[in-house]
């Protein structure tokens, strides 16, 4: 076993020796090498803390991997506040979109390729925030659906949100967030709450039913319409995944997108809602956004909205990549010869 300890909080010495201190004389046998992450400035300077950790335990230290910020992996359903408070302080931007910050929000990684592409600004509205004027609402995912839901109206956002589609802005509602965009969500046997029937925000007619088994699969879709957010993104293929325990259904459904394959299923399902303007949009594919097409054509229509231009990010995401950029940045860090030797 490696212990690692986060050393940009401060105490990293005192969190090492003491958590080594609390074990087991046998769990501490395990224990190999200590690695130190999320290093900033002169190495040179922590080398005595280093020979002084080594000395007072006998367990050498592997490496120090220094902080990064030109690597971009999913954040795990977490943000750190700085984060937050610089994507909402940003002042150069055309397009504004706006994620409504759920208490369980999930699947933070969905929207992480909007906020890498030049001219946008991402922010996360949470409580106390004001919403203002943007250009795209998101409903993203969440944990607990009818408490986020409830959380919504006691706040006045539901209210605030309608206010804006009278306006004229689009909302795109992810899995939960495509949930509260019907009508209605039931749950009769009590699978998420003990509320049987909540209703929805009533911008797509649909409703939604929780049930015991949970879908999670990847599922590839084809755009079927020409309207809306989707005017420029028809025939357009994305991949993503399903992770929910609902079914949506609903009567003269526009649905934007029919199903290619799902899991290892080829089929024609179709696949979420869209309202008549095409300014409204559910779905439960994750995902979307990091599908480079997709995601170009969704910002080409936001900004001719206002009459501006967008040139999308040279290139293309590969999560793939950049997983190996992590992986050759810790590698450069560490002594893997000790790794190896560790590893037999």
């Amino acid at each position: 076993m490696l212990l690692a300890a986060d050393i940009e909080r401060g105490g990293v010495f005192a969190s090492l020796l003491g958590t080594l201190q609390l074990l087991d004389e046998s769990e501490k046998e395990h224990i190999k090498a200590f690695i130190i992450n999320k290093f900033r400035g002169d190495i040179s300077l922590l080398k005595p803390g280093l020979d002084w950790l080594e000395n007072r335990t006998g367990v050498p230290v592997a490496g120090v991997i220094r902080y990064y910020h030109d690597i971009y992996i999913p954040e795990e359903d977490s943000m750190p506040l700085g984060k937050r408070r610089a994507m909402k302080q940003r002042n150069e931007f055309d397009i504004d979109i706006a994620v409504i910050a759920l208490p369980h929000i999930a699947n933070f990684d969905d929207f992480d390729p909007l906020e890498r592409e030049a001219g946008v600004r991402l922010r996360y509205v949470e409580a106390g925030d004001d919403l203002g004027d943007p250009d795209l609402i998101i409903l993203p995912g969440t944990k607990t659906t009818v408490t986020d839901l409830t959380y919504l109206k006691e706040n006045a956002r539901d209210r605030e949100i309608l206010r804006q589609v009278l306006r004229g802005t689009p909302v795109i509602g992810i899995c939960g967030g495509y949930q509260m965009l019907g009508l209605a969500i039931h749950d009769p046997d009590g699978i998420e709450s003990s509320t049987t029937i909540t209703a929805g925000l009533s911008l797509l007619p649909v409703t939604s039913r929780f049930i015991a088994m949970k879908a999670t699969r990847q599922i590839s879709a084809r755009v079927l319409v020409e309207r809306g957010l989707l005017v420029k993104a028809k025939e357009i293929t994305v991949r993503g995944y399903e992770i929910h325990m609902g079914l949506t259904t609903g009567s003269n459904m526009l649905n934007p997108f029919e199903v290619t394959q799902r899991g290892l299923q080829s089929c024609g399902d179709l696949e979420g809602c869209m309202s008549p303007d095409g300014n409204v949009l559910g779905t439960y594919i994750h995902g979307l956004f990091h599908n480079n097409e997709f995601r170009w054509a969704l910002l080409h229509t936001l900004a001719a909205k206002k009459g501006k231009g967008f040139s999308p990010i040279i290139g293309s995401f590969s999560i793939e990549e950049q997983y190996d950029r992590l992986a050759a940045h810790v590698r450069d860090s560490i002594d893997m010869g000790l790794i190896q030797r560790l590893i037999g």
